[in-house]
């Protein structure tokens, strides 16, 4: 009997078979990696965005209450609201302590994200509330 070489087909289909399951696998790894990239990068945005929209109402000098919308670009939408915070407590001091909110929306693979900074700000007031006390002196 002469005793062949090589493999059998049987071992060549198990062996394709095993070799296509793991490259199913990678692909579905790196498509996963791929839509987690893009879910990071909207999120990295938004809290730059949102960064971005606190140092400019930090900045402006007529800072008051109130809240609107507006439109970063085509995918992304802010939302601003300011609050003056514990104003019989400033009152005295030379500073009004503002809550500022900002939410920043977009839309990502067909459904909604949004991201929301929440920051405290103390604006230094334009006039100085000043009150007095009358101390009297005690003793001889």
């Amino acid at each position: 009997m002469c005793k062949r070489e090589g493999f059998t087909l049987i071992e060549i289909m198990v062996a394709i078979t095993i070799v296509a399951i793991g490259i199913t696998a990678i692909v579905q790894l790196f498509s996963g990696s791929l839509r987690l990239v893009s879910s990071s990068e909207g999120y990295t945005r938004a809290v730059v965005l949102a960064q971005s929209k606190v140092r400019s109402v930090v900045a402006d000098s007529n800072l008051r209450e109130g809240e609107y919308t507006e439109r970063a670009d085509n995918a992304y939408m802010y939302q601003v609201a300011i609050q003056q915070l514990d104003k019989d407590r400033t009152a005295p001091l030379q500073c009004d302590l503002y809550a500022i909110k900002v939410t920043i929306t977009w839309e990502s693979a067909s459904n909604e994200k949004s991201y929301t900074l929440n920051t405290l700000y103390a604006k230094k007031k334009d006039t100085i509330v000043t009150t007095s006390t009358n101390i009297m002196p005690t003793g001889p």
